[in-house]
């Protein structure tokens, strides 16, 4: 007798789970329309021999690669070995008879996770028409074929998966958990299962026998318990955050950044009585004094770093600078906004039809050394084939022409970089260096001079990354020319969130890991994660594993930026996690390391608390 399966359909199941659930990598065989892997927000790889799509089938997915061809020759082809990527979760859907969905699941297991979920659709008819494998008699309706005799197969060959069946409508849906990529039984049996079951219909295996052999699981109640299979594989938004997910805006790829010629223009970068620092009064004028927009500079896509100064603003005096300049943005004594902000037109000194006397900039902030900054640009402008002279001065500036190109880079959500700027940074930033150092790298803060805004027992961490044969790597001790050589040696990067990792990702490639650390609260990391999108189509892991935080400043609110970014702390990590992380993320092997203790622990924190021990006490944030 047949049991319909009667509770939540296949597609609304999958639709929840996609939305509830990210993965790193997810593979749908058998796409047609695209319907069912259109609402994926994992990395995804799609195979159909003759797709159908006409929507949006990339949606919020940081990568897609779609196969228009059949599964067996898509995995003949060895692409999953090459990219080196290891399946999360896969759908397979494809012909709907038994030698193929095998085939499909002997491969799709090779490529698996071990913690993996492979579901199969269409294995619980509701009738005996829709069961027909002949393809010149196919039912009007729903279609399972055979497929039905993966069931038995699998209890009988591999009683070693669990299997947990849906009752998805229309036709149900298997999923099945505990996978072993090593196993061959299913391989070695092949030909002994298409023997016995060629030709072999449900009636003769037995209806009842057949139903008999499991129960079905209310997709609701599974739903509601958390999708069980799933929780060893799935990643949450602490772990491994999707990029595109937070970029409200993004550069337009289709259109090439654009500049402009400004003839006896004059540059303002402060108003007098105007103390902001992001959305200050600032920008450039023509001739006629009217206001260049392309000139205006951008912190992110949404918050200006400056505005048109107001209509009654008066220039009470000043200075002229003869020849030809290009306008830099604003220019920062800060390593991470130096990089992010202070760089990001200069891809106008590729353009070809002006020679260029020097560079103008908006001091970021007021006061800012001068001394520092020229220091501070000089390498990296060296770095980018550029020794002309730099200006920026608080006081206005008239310049004879002005170029100005348009920005292509920034923070947060800019961090992705327009592709004119992404292939500038390829050609010109320390393009005369070669790769010096090691494959892997652990990038660490705790030698840095400041001491908030790092975690508690750094050093345990180091000693177990070395152990694992990372060198480690502190940055600010070394020149620029020698950080470039390391990070275009490294394709296994491991770091505390730290401005670091914007250099490194410019010299980042596609295939390359990276985990990141993070130290504080908030979605800071982002911002890394959408470079590293942008830059190599790198998905970072993140690994957040905050306990506890100090801090010397009074109220959480002194610490918090507009970002909610707390940066002024002394925070515990859970190690423990951090280990297993790293380990599930293929980034050690898993020795065995030496935790901090707590005395550990809070020996250190004493000696930052010196004088201030009563203060001493984790902050309620």
């Amino acid at each position: 007798m047949y049991k319909a399966a009667t509770g939540l359909g296949y597609q609304s199941f999958l639709d929840d789970l996609h939305r509830e659930n990210m993965f790193d990598w997810y593979m749908e065989i058998g796409c047609n329309e695209g319907r069912t892997f259109a609402p994926v927000q994992s990395k995804t790889v799609a195979v159909d021999p003759f797709f159908k799509c006409e929507t949006n089938i990339i949606g919020k997915k940081p990568t897609l690669h779609v196969f228009q061809e059949e599964s067996d020759s898509f995995f003949a082809s060895g692409f999953l070995n090459k990219m080196e990527i290891r399946l999360s979760f896969s759908f397979l859907d494809g012909m709907h008879k038994f030698d193929y969905l095998l085939r499909d699941f002997i491969n799709a297991e090779a490529n698996a996770h071990s913690d993996g979920v492979i579901a199969l659709h269409d294995c619980c008819p509701f009738n005996e028409e829709m069961t027909t494998v002949d393809m010149s008699n196919l039912p009007k309706g729903a279609w399972t074929g055979d497929v039905w005799k993966l069931l038995p197969i699998l209890q009988e060959y591999r009683p070693d998966l669990k299997l947990t069946v849906l009752g998805c409508r229309p036709t149900g849906l298997v999923l099945i958990s505990e996978l072993d990529p090593k196993s061959t039984a299913l391989a070695a049996a092949y030909d002994e299962i298409i023997q016995r079951y060629d030709g072999l219909e449900l009636k003769q295996f037995g209806t009842d026998r057949f139903f008999s052999s499991f129960e079905y699981v209310d997709p609701k109640h599974y739903q509601k318990a958390g999708y069980k299979d799933f929780e060893k594989v799935r990643l949450n938004e602490r772990l491994a955050i999707q990029p595109r997910k937070y970029l409200p805006q993004v550069f337009d790829t289709t259109i090439p950044l654009r500049h402009a010629v400004v003839d006896d223009a004059l540059v303002v970068s402060f108003v007098a009585d105007d103390q902001k620092t992001v959305g200050r009064q600032a920008g450039i004028f023509d001739k006629a004094g009217s206001y260049v927009p392309l000139g205006q500079s951008w912190r992110t896509f949404g918050r200006a770093l400056t505005i048109p100064p107001k209509a009654d603003y008066q220039v009470q005096s000043e200075k002229y600078l003869h020849g030809t300049w290009l306008f830099g943005g604003a220019i920062y004594g800060h390593f991470g906004h130096f990089l992010c902000e202070s760089i990001s037109r200069l891809w106008g000194l590729e353009l070809k039809d002006y020679r260029l006397d020097g560079i103008v900039f908006h001091p970021g902030i007021r006061g800012q050394s001068i001394d520092h900054i020229t220091r501070l640009s000089k390498s990296w402008f060296a770095m980018l084939e550029c020794n002309l002279p730099i200006h920026f001065s608080e006081a206005p500036v008239r310049v004879e022409k002005l170029i100005i190109p348009e920005q292509g880079f920034g923070v947060e959500d800019m961090a992705a970089g327009h592709p004119d700027f992404r292939n500038f940074i390829r050609r010109r930033l320390g393009s005369s260096l070669e790769a010096n150092g090691p494959e892997k790298l652990y990038i660490s803060r705790r030698n840095l001079k400041s001491e908030m805004g790092r975690i508690m027992g750094e050093r345990f961490l180091e000693d177990a990354l070395k152990a694992e044969g990372y060198e480690i790597f502190h940055p600010q001790e070394h020149s620029v020319e020698f950080q470039i050589a390391r990070y275009k040696a490294a394709n296994c990067i491991v770091s505390m969130d730290c401005s670091a990792l914007h250099l490194a990702a410019f010299f980042a490639k596609p295939g390359d890991k990276v985990s990141i650390i993070v130290r504080r609260p908030g979605t800071h990391f982002t911002a890394y994660c959408t470079q590293y999108q942008g830059f190599a189509a790198i998905e970072p892991l993140i690994i957040s594993q905050l306990k506890r935080f100090y801090t010397k400043v009074e109220g959480a609110h002194a610490l918090m930026d507009h970002r909610g970014i707390m940066d002024k702390l002394y925070t515990e990590v859970d190690y423990l996690a951090i280990c297993q992380n790293l380990i599930d993320g293929g980034f050690i092997s898993g020795k065995p390391w030496v935790f901090p203790s707590e005395d550990d622990i809070r020996t250190e924190l004493s000696r930052y608390f010196e004088g201030h021990e009563d203060r001493m006490v984790p902050l309620a944030l």
